[in-house]
Parts: structure tokens; C-alpha cells; sequence
């Protein structure tokens, strides 16, 4: 695909990912503050969603690309089942281990909390919207694939940005009505995932690999924290309204092209170098995000900021994480499934490098 061609579609992927602005807006004006431990629970809970949705679209895209299953729901091959079941079971581990470190967190930090209503909302909001948007995913890549799109560009940021909002207002949702209702609804989705990976018993290398990927997830996304804790007090207006967008968009580029590099690894590809296989491809991914990040830095000035800080943001995270998703597919080359790792940690450090970028720019005033 040359550089005309990934254009629309890579601007489709653009336009979905302005779309976290929604999921910033609800979390700023409903998040309940008055619960100690929510600012706990939330991180966590978007980090190990990103990293089991990511798993799941990086597995998709590639296997339709390459035909090892087909866009249908019904009567699919061996390798549908298992990317399924997978992540069903990937979904309520994950749920298990937000739900452990927000409670461990909590503790520490001698916060009360009431270890169901934890355990609850993280299943309803992991397990749950992943059980939920499954289908969603399905749908949306075999019908991109039909139309002619390429699901390796349009599909994980546009579920990405979906499955933000829909995790956004659960959180919300169930942290007003928790309690035994909660607790059903959770015990359900829990149930309906386990039993499903157990009658299938398909995907438990797939399993373990996600998994794996998920606890390096969590350890980026900490660091990231810990970086945006540094400079909080320096978070103007301008750096609040884009700052999720700028994430989003900048672990959206690197993802298309993390997932067109292990498609033509599934292809057969041999370069030592997958980025030389997809150079056309990132030209093109760098052109429209690069437009996209120079809208947002004008928005940005409307509120006092630079006019620049948009741009200088991307021209600094994009090559930086790009180069991260290239190790993770060189190092994870033979050894294991990069579509597991590229979208979860690809996303997660660029949340890590877009925040690096601007508590640097903070501290150097060119915001």
C-alpha cells in the first residue's frame, strides 16, 4: 500500500481517535471523588483493557489479512475459536489483577474500601465490556476487510477509542450503584467467560502471552503516572483538554504500523528490519497524524498554549515509540505471537513517551 492509499484510512483512524475526548469529558465531570479508592481502581482497569483489546485486534486484522479465518461468525476455522476463548479468559485474569493491585494500592495507603465492590466493577468493566465488544470487534473487521479497508489500519482505533467510552461509563455506572446488583451482574460475565474458554479449551499459549503483556502494560502505564504526577502542577488547560487525545493518537499511529509490520512477518517477510517492509505505509501514517497533531496544537493556543506543542509533541513521541514497537517485534520474532505484544505495549508506551514529551516541554516553558 502506497502512500495515497493508507491515506483516507489512515485518516478515518485519526478522526476515531479524537473520539477519547468523550471518554475525558464524562471521567471529568461524573468521576466520583468522593470514593477513595476510585483514582486507584481506573488506571489499571484502562491499562489491562487496552492490553487485552489490543491482543485481540492485532490477532484479527493479521489473521484475516493472511486467511487464517474467515469474516464470518459461524462455522470458522481453529484459529477464530482460539483468539476468542483467549481473550474471554485474558479479560477476567486481567480483571483479577486490577482489582489486586487497586486493593493492594488502597491498603498502603490506608484508604477504606470494600474488596467486593473492587472485585465487582473491575470484572464489570474488563470482563464485561470485553465480552460486550467482541462481537463489535468481529463485526467491525470482517466488515472492513469486505469493503476493501485494511483492518491492520481502521480497526484497533476505532474499538480502542469505543471500548474507552463504553469502560468510561461503566466505571461511572457501577461505582453509583454498587452493591448487590453489581455483584450479580459481575458473577454472570465472570461465569459466561471462564465457561467459555473452558468448553472451548482453545488459545492457552495465546492466554499466557496476553498475560504476559498485560503486566508489562501496567508497569509502562505506572511510570506514566508517575511522570504526570511530577509536573501536575504545571497542566494548564491547554495540556488537560488534548493530553488523553495526544495518547490515543499517537499509540493509534504506532499500532497501525506495529500490526502492517507483523502482517508481513505472517506473510513471510524476512528483513531484519520489519520497518523497511511498511516505510511507504509510515510516511503516509505520518503525514495525516502529523496534520491532526498540528490542528490540536492550534486548539491548544485558543487556551494560552503554544501554537506548536501539538506537532512537537508527535514529531518527538512518534519516531521514539515507533522504534520501541520495532524492538518488541524484532525481540518477540519466533519466540512468541507479536500480535500478543505489539498493539498492548505499543499503546502503553506511547502513553509513557507522549507524557515524557510533555512534562519536558512543561519544564522547559514552551507550553
Amino acid at each position: 500500500m502506497n502512500v495515497r492509499g493508507i491515506a483516507p484510512q489512515a485518516t478515518i483512524a485519526a478522526l476515531t481517535g479524537l473520539g477519547d475526548m468523550i471518554a475525558g469529558l464524562i471521567l471529568a465531570i461524573y468521576f466520583p471523588s468522593e470514593v477513595g479508592w476510585a483514582a486507584l481502581l481506573y488506571p489499571p482497569i484502562i491499562g489491562v483493557r487496552g492490553a487485552v483489546s489490543g491482543s485481540l485486534t492485532g490477532r484479527l486484522s493479521s489473521a484475516l489479512n493472511v486467511g487464517m479465518i474467515r469474516p464470518r461468525f459461524r462455522e470458522n476455522t481453529e484459529r477464530f475459536y482460539e483468539i476468542v476463548s483467549s481473550t474471554m479468559m485474558a479479560s477476567f485474569l486481567a480483571a483479577l489483577i486490577s482489582s489486586v493491585i487497586a486493593i493492594s494500592s488502597a491498603t498502603a495507603l490506608s484508604i477504606e474500601y470494600n474488596p467486593l465492590d473492587v472485585l465487582s466493577i473491575s470484572l464489570l468493566c474488563v470482563t464485561g465490556t470485553t465480552t460486550l465488544l467482541i462481537p463489535v470487534n468481529l463485526l467491525t473487521s470482517f466488515t472492513a476487510f469486505k469493503r476493501d479497508l485494511d483492518p491492520d489500519v481502521v480497526l484497533y482505533p476505532t474499538m480502542s477509542t469505543l471500548a474507552d467510552i463504553l469502560v468510561t461509563l461503566t466505571f461511572i455506572g457501577s461505582m453509583k450503584y454498587r452493591g448487590t446488583p453489581t455483584y450479580v451482574v459481575a458473577v454472570l460475565f465472570a461465569s459466561f467467560a471462564v465457561g467459555y474458554f473452558l468448553m472451548h479449551g482453545r488459545g492457552v499459549r495465546d492466554l499466557v502471552e496476553v498475560m504476559i503483556a498485560s503486566v508489562i502494560v501496567l508497569i509502562l502505564e505506572g511510570l506514566a503516572g508517575s511522570l504526570l504526577e511530577s509536573v501536575k502542577y504545571g497542566l494548564s488547560p491547554a495540556v488537560l483538554l488534548l493530553y488523553p487525545a495526544m495518547m490515543t493518537e499517537v499509540g493509534d499511529s504506532v499500532s497501525i504500523v506495529g500490526s502492517l509490520m507483523t502482517t508481513r512477518l505472517i506473510l513471510g517477510s524476512t528483513s531484519k528490519i520489519p520497518l523497511l517492509d511498511v516505510k511507504d505505509e509510515v510516511l503516509g501514517i505520518f503525514l495525516i497524524f502529523s496534520t491532526f497533531f498540528g490542528f490540536m496544537g492550534v486548539l491548544s493556543s485558543f487556551l494560552g498554549g503554544n501554537p506548536l506543542y501539538g506537532l512537537i509533541v508527535f514529531l518527538i513521541s512518534f519516531p521514539a515509540t515507533l522504534l520501541i514497537t520495532t524492538a518488541v517485534i524484532i525481540g518477540t520474532k519466533g519466540r512468541a505471537d507479536p500480535d500478543n505484544f505489539v498493539i498492548p505495549i505499543s499503546s502503553s508506551a506511547a502513553d509513557l513517551v507522549t507524557t515524557g514529551t510533555i512534562a519536558l516541554i512543561i519544564r522547559i516553558g514552551l507550553i
